[in-house]
């Protein structure tokens, strides 16, 4: 379903109000904040993404991609081996080692400094460094624009958009009966993770499905041991 479609249904399911009194940058507005919060609040294939990054010698702080919400798993291609996150508390300890990068070596940590990853140690050679982000989805823009989600998933938008347009203009009932449909709705839903991890289950004869400490990741980092 393309974004003028969506807007469409939209307009329809909220009473058809002329573009004079509710115009179409408006539901764009809400359908946007919509297919963001669901792409947030749910797990998609599509929002999971894996980007590499080449290291330069001396440099530890690397920048991540503006839409990268959360910073899943850092994996060495070089080396074959994943970095471990830091944790906050011995996060000034590794601040600290960046400020006056004396230890060089090949990266074994990192932690993510506002929208960007930092490696420790720094790195002393160029290694290739595979990042699993999710990423917050583009804003739609043009008529034509869709979702990049299963298209399962485009009719919710359109009732969350709903939602959102009712509790904007105080209208609490109608906003009750909207969210109560995306409850139902989504309680409904086949999660697609938890689908195909059966499926792999049922698929893959294995003597064990423990993880190597140092195995790559699966791509379920909402679960995966790391």
């Amino acid at each position: 379903m393309d974004l003028l479609t969506m807007r469409t249904n939209l307009r329809t399911q909220i009473g058809s109000p002329t573009t004079a009194n509710v115009g179409d940058t408006a539901l764009t507005a809400h359908i946007n904040t919509a297919y963001t919060q669901i792409c947030t609040r749910y797990r998609f294939h599509r929002t999971r993404v894996r980007a590499t990054l080449v290291t330069v010698a001396g440099t530890a702080s690397y920048a991540l991609n503006s839409l990268d919400l959360v910073l899943l798993n850092v994996w060495n291609k070089t080396t074959g081996r994943r970095l471990g996150a830091v944790d906050s508390q011995n996060l000034q300890s590794y601040d600290d080692s960046v400020v006056y990068p004396t230890n060089r070596g090949t990266p074994t940590k990192y932690y993510r400094d506002g929208n960007n990853v930092v490696l420790f140690p720094t790195p002393d050679a160029v290694y290739s460094i595979e990042l699993f982000t999710q990423r917050l989805p583009v804003a739609l823009s043009v008529d034509g624009d869709t979702p990049v989600i299963s298209t399962v998933w485009h009719d919710l938008i359109v009732i969350w958009a709903r939602w959102i347009y009712f509790d904007t203009i105080g209208d609490y009932p109608k906003a009750q009966h909207a969210y109560n449909t995306i409850q139902n709705w989504v309680s409904q839903q086949p999660n697609e993770f938890e689908d195909e991890n059966m499926a792999f289950i049922h698929a893959v004869d294995v003597p064990t499905l423990a993880i190597s400490p140092h195995s790559r990741p699966s791509g379920n980092f909402d679960t995966e041991d790391f």
